[in-house]
């Protein structure tokens, strides 16, 4: 009644690297966030120097400074850096697996 299924995903596979829905479009994505915003923390650092104390005015006051965080982001946002992280996120997922055997 119950055949094993070796092609498909197993929580007791550790060298499985199928990702499910959440993982793929949730975690890794944010994930990716959060690597962009450690390595862009200068770039908001003085985005937030500039609209501190501010309200609707930021709008124009700080312009420059919202594009320079635009582009850190949109860099640091590329499919290069989901794969980077990715990969940091089965490795991860594969130690967990491991210790909890």
């Amino acid at each position: 009644m119950f055949r094993q299924r070796e092609n498909e995903p197993s929580m007791l596979n550790m060298d499985d690297d199928y990702l499910r829905h959440v993982e793929k479009d949730v975690i890794i994505p944010k994930m990716v966030k959060e690597a962009a915003k450690m390595a862009c923390a200068d770039v908001v650092r003085e985005f937030e120097d500039c609209a501190r104390g501010r309200s609707l005015s930021v709008i124009f006051k700080c312009r420059e400074q919202n594009q320079k965080l635009k582009d850190c982001f949109l860099a640091h946002s590329t499919q290069e850096h989901y794969e980077i992280q990715r990969q940091i996120f089965l490795e991860k997922r594969k130690q967990s697996r491991a210790s909890a055997q």
